[in-house]
């Protein structure tokens, strides 16, 4: 999540920068880590509950049904079969009720997507205004270069090879 990442990525010092030199950081530092906890907290029930659906509909056991289907696979594959048998017993969730959930749950999929590069960029482009080279370039332009080159990376991951390649990259970068 945003303060997992953040740390690393020198996202949560770039975002510091902004702060008046006077304000304390101890405030900012326990609501950030608060609030990624309770997100991080909520989101892992959703998921497990999830994957209990889908083992009572389909009459298996957890483990075999939560086997494989981490990231992708579990956004794109296991929650919308999950909101599908939300329908039937026990659960017996209305048809638009559960298109309110689908719809919802990847509303705030695609915002944490926008808010991720979001971060990435303001990020690295803190970092890149910051140092003697481009201390004196617009902050507009450094920023447009940044989204231009990840935008050009990003053509790598939108062919067939596409997942394979993100699959690859997410392996190396977590080892």
């Amino acid at each position: 999540v945003f303060f997992s990442v953040g740390v690393c990525f020198g996202m949560m010092t770039a975002y510091a920068s902004y702060n008046p030199p006077i304000q304390g950081v101890q405030a900012d530092a326990i609501t950030v880590a608060s609030l990624d906890t309770l997100a991080s907290f909520i989101s892992g029930f959703m998921v497990f509950a999830a994957v209990g659906v889908l083992a009572r509909a389909k009459g298996q056991n957890v483990e075999t049904v939560a086997s494989g289907s981490g990231g992708l696979g579990l956004v794109f594959v296991s929650m919308p079969e999950a909101f599908e048998h939300l329908g039937e017993e026990p659960f017996v969730l209305s048809w638009r009720f559960r298109q309110l959930l689908a719809v919802s749950f990847y509303l705030l999929v695609v915002l944490l997507g926008i808010d991720s590069a979001f971060s990435l960029c303001e990020g690295f482009s803190t970092c890149i205004k910051d140092s003697r080279l481009l201390k004196n370039a617009p902050r507009e332009y450094v920023i447009a270069v940044v989204c231009i080159v990840g935008y050009c990376i990003s053509f790598g991951y939108c062919d067939d090879m596409g997942l394979y390649s993100l699959d690859t990259v997410d392996y190396y970068i977590n080892i």
